[in-house]
């Protein structure tokens, strides 16, 4: 392009030094030149109405000064002016800036080269909780539970035995980080992220998730019982819901085809059929499948504790996994409240026939001592009625003749509870999901009811049934890579945003040297270079000075998405949120009420115990799901990505042994906040623990009290082409400048340039104060 006297270069430059990692750095260069023969032709002839829009083609111009490239980008044309003395172009030079963002905006966690590959099984997930620095932690989370539903006289919770789909991908956080910016080609320098508390976080993962609803259509089914059948409990406590067994057996648990008598039946493709009289799915292509049983029986019992009945409590749904529970004693314990008068029957249990008990009571303020009572199953009739009673003790008598105290269990249940009794029972059960093929399909003839003792008669009901549940993710025995436990519903550069805005970084590029640091911002500004700048402040200059508040927001807030069910519930039971943290900007003059400076993507996490039947104490972190509509036919186990904190192993209470995997004495512990541990990830300050809102301190006061310095520098121009140059090891962004515009000197971040015109002998720059 040629250029005239008349040309003239006018530089902008917007270095975002106030926030810690704003939007992408900006420059733009404005110039005008003449409409030379040359000049037409290369820009079209734009100065005539009718020629073809130059913006409408992509166009980049490089602009030199002093040899010296200040600007080079996409040239756009900004207006024409035309006059008797000829046309001028009015062009201004977008400078696209170099920059890890630009390759990680829209690629997602899962296109991250990491090297993994893993089989999901009890060996892998163990040792994801052992290994130092793993990329893929395997967690136990709570979901949704899988409750029983007791009908008649006792009520209980049941849960399923933990399975590979009770833990979930987690992913270390830090390897995230570093291979996002690695493979945008840039090395990472952070000793924040090499800092152990850092180093110890992990973001969740996702499973690759298909679409399962052409499955539901094409193999799905829901079979029921049509008939109630008893059987007698063999040598070993079990009753088989199987025609492989002549004696002890109720026959396949449910029917081919029970639709003439329930409406709710159907069976797609005839998948579910009989192979030689036994029950078989037959799929019609691979699947991953698990089966969900809803279960109603009668049972034989016998009272063994206060809060127990002995009876069939065991269910094996596959002949391997065991779904154990309790049945509750229903019968009412009179030992706080007896009435004088009533028959009453004294259980003693773990008791030996040949024992000797008494029972030692007051009547109207006296102390009695009852009859005495051998084998600890009697009846006894205390007082009359309307006489006050009350029960002091109960007394076994000893070898030596003296009795003593009964520590023991025992109760004091109305005369006619006998030790012998039937209970209703009505649960639902899930089986652990597996593979099934048309070539090795799922029988269900290996259903055993266990847990009685011999000779108790167990009834299985009509209307019990049989569903699966089809699973769009991989299983115990599937082979994954990193694709498959990193599907996560966010971008790279989103989870870069993520952690900045949990610990206010900084992320402060060198293009030339292709390399990224990362550091808290007040730890940078405590460590930035300082320039001498006093001589070069133009002290005949304008110099204007005001709040850097007046441009904030009235309040700022610090807050993580709230998607999470599991938090939502949590937040509207203690009407407050969880995790979020705000702060007034004193002398703001903005309209702008709020403004959320650090809206992180992760969702905040609580830990519950007693989620896992196995081990009632531990625990661990409760989810909620995204998917709250989907067919209940179909199972999921995604939910909003979330980060922890991964402690180790932790040891189980005394008598408490864990399932799945590993059926130790610990389990992997992991949490977004524990006072215990003097950690958290919230923002705000809670429970006596210091929030990240710490991290933010020295930024809310410079929002709060810093000035704004636009001042008049004089500078040589290659001085001007140096600040301008985002990509020099020392460049402008992370320097500090030493200014003097009073008779003291302060520190000031350079914020921007305003219009520096090549002919100018001075450029007009913006400071932010920072003492």
């Amino acid at each position: 392009m040629e250029v005239d006297q008349q040309c003239r270069v006018s530089l902008s430059a917007e270095f975002d030094s106030l926030w810690r990692n704003g939007e992408p750095k900006r420059k733009v260069a404005r110039l005008s030149l003449p409409a030379t023969p040359a000049n037409q032709l290369a820009m079209g002839f734009a100065e005539q109405m009718a020629a073809e829009p130059f913006n409408a083609v992509e166009h980049t111009l490089e602009v030199e000064m002093d040899d010296r490239v200040v600007a080079r980008g996409r040239a756009l044309l900004h207006s024409v002016e035309r006059s008797p003395n000829g046309a001028r172009y009015n062009i201004d030079v977008h400078v696209e800036l170099p920059s890890w963002r630009n390759e990680v905006a829209q690629k997602t966690i899962a296109e991250l080269s990491m090297d993994y590959t893993a089989t999901i099984d009890r060996e892998e997930v163990v040792d994801s909780w052992e290994l130092p620095h793993a990329r893929v932690r395997y967690l136990p989370v709570c979901r949704k539970a899988v409750n029983a539903e007791l009908t008649g006289a006792e009520v209980s919770d049941v849960t399923k035995p933990l399975a590979a789909d009770d833990y979930h991908p987690f992913l270390h956080l830090r390897s995230v980080m570093e291979r996002i910016f690695q493979d945008a080609g840039y090395q990472v320098e952070s000793d924040f992220m090499c800092d152990e508390v850092f180093d110890s976080l992990y973001m969740s993962g996702a499973y690759t998730q298909k679409d399962m609803s052409s499955v539901e259509r094409s193999m799905g089914f829901r079979a029921r019982r049509s008939v109630s059948t008893e059987a007698v409990a063999d040598y070993a406590g079990c009753v088989y819901a199987s025609t492989l067994y002549g004696s002890h057996s109720v026959g396949n648990l449910v029917d081919v085809d029970s639709s003439e008598k329930f409406g709710d039946t159907y069976n797609k493709n005839r998948c579910l059929k009989l192979i030689d009289g036994r029950l078989a799915w037959v799929p019609t292509s691979p699947v991953n499948v698990g089966f969900i049983y809803e279960l109603k029986y009668r049972t034989d019992t016998r009272i063994v504790s206060r809060k127990r009945l002995a009876g069939f409590d065991k269910v094996w749904l596959d002949g391997a996994t065991c779904h154990s529970f309790s049945i509750a004693n229903p019968y009412v314990d009179h030992r706080e409240e007896p009435v004088g008068g009533l028959n009453y029957r004294i259980v003693v249990f773990e008791a030996s026939e040949n024992d000797t008990f008494r029972l030692v009571y007051r009547l109207n303020g006296q102390q009695c001592i009852s009859e005495e009572c051998v084998g600890g199953n009697n009846q006894i009739i205390l007082g009359q009625m309307g006489d006050a009673l009350e029960v002091v003790r109960l007394e076994r008598r000893g070898s030596d003749g003296t009795f003593s105290e009964w520590t023991d269990d025992w109760a004091l249940y109305a005369g006619y509870v006998g030790l012998s009794n039937t209970v209703d029972v009505a649960l639902t059960l899930r089986s652990t999901p597996r593979m099934v093929t048309p070539s090795s399909p799922m029988f269900m003839d290996e259903i055993v009811f266990g847990g009685a003792d011999e000779g108790m008669t167990l009834r299985v009901e009509s209307g019990v049934s049989i569903r699966p549940v089809f699973y769009a993710f991989a299983v115990e025995g599937a082979q994954v890579t990193w694709s498959d436990v990193a599907a996560v519903e966010c971008t790279q550069a989103e989870v870069v945003d993520a952690v900045c805005g949990m610990f206010n970084l900084k992320v402060i590029e060198d293009f030339n040297k292709k390399r990224v640091r990362i550091k808290p911002l007040d730890t940078w500004l405590s460590r930035a270079e300082i320039m001498q700048w006093q001589p070069y402040v133009n002290r005949n200059g304008t110099v204007t000075v005001c709040d850097v508040a007046l441009a904030q927001p009235q309040n700022i807030r610090l807050s993580y998405a709230s998607r999470d069910a599991a938090v939502g519930e949590r937040n509207e039971l203690t009407e407050d949120e969880f995790g979020a943290w705000s702060a007034a900007i004193r002398g703001s003059g903005s309209s702008v009420e709020r403004a959320e400076v650090a809206e992180v993507i992760f969702s905040p996490t609580i830990n519950v115990e007693g989620c896992f039947v196995e081990a009632p104490g531990a625990s661990v972190p409760k989810v909620g799901s995204v998917n709250a509509n989907d067919e209940p036919t179909i199972e999921r186990l995604d939910f909003p990505v979330k980060v922890l904190r991964y402690f180790g192993t932790r040891e189980l209470a005394a008598g408490t042994i864990w399932g799945w995997p590993s059926y130790g004495r610990v389990y992997p512990y992991a949490a977004f906040h524990d006072p215990e541990q003097n950690f958290t990830l919230c923002f705000e300050d809670r429970d006596e623990l210091k929030g990240l809102n710490s991290y933010y301190k020295q930024s809310v006061e410079r929002w709060n009290n810093a000035k704004r310095l636009s001042v008049e520098l004089a500078l040589e121009p290659h001085q001007v082409a140096e600040l301008m140059d985002y990509a020099s090891e020392h460049s402008a962004v992370e320097r500090i400048y030493q200014l003097g515009v009073d008779d003291e000197s302060d520190r000031y971040m350079l914020e921007g340039v305003d219009n520096y015109s090549t002919d100018a002998t001075s450029v007009k720059c913006r400071f932010i104060k920072i003492n």
